[in-house]
């Protein structure tokens, strides 16, 4: 489908939107106030929930919020007419998350990364888009 969005990509898929309600339920996600889909992140919550407990859901949480991070720099950057990419620290912290997952669920690592790599670019565009962008 050429014309599809993120926000359709992810709608289509019955696994993502169990994601998002399991990161709604856990409060690692709020719906935006104007646009219900455009979620906050509550980081300090996903990043105490991940040093306490490497739970799948909480690895997802932790993941989603870094490739949010990462998408919104690279994002940032080609708006600001600059080269896109994701800062060093960014960088450093999603190689850090992806060596504890690979630690944590060597047979759903995989899995697990592109969820989040998916729904971070979700959030990215259903915020941004909520902004009028």
């Amino acid at each position: 489908m050429a014309n599809e969005t993120i926000i359709d990509f992810v709608m289509r898929r019955t696994e993502l939107r169990v994601v998002l309600d399991d990161l709604l339920e856990h409060r690692y996600l709020l719906p935006g106030i104007f646009q219900p889909g455009a979620y906050l992140r509550d980081v300090e919550q996903i990043v105490a929930a991940w040093r306490w407990q490497k739970s799948r859901i909480n690895a997802i949480a932790m993941g989603v919020s870094i490739y949010n991070d990462f998408h919104s720099e690279i994002v940032n950057d080609a708006l600001a007419g600059k080269d896109p990419h994701a800062s060093a620290k960014t960088c450093k912290t999603l190689e850090k998350w992806k060596v504890e997952i690979v630690k944590h669920f060597p047979s759903d690592n995989e899995a697990i990364e592109s969820i989040c790599a998916t729904l971070g670019q979700y959030l990215e565009y259903a915020n941004r888009k909520s902004q009028g962008f």
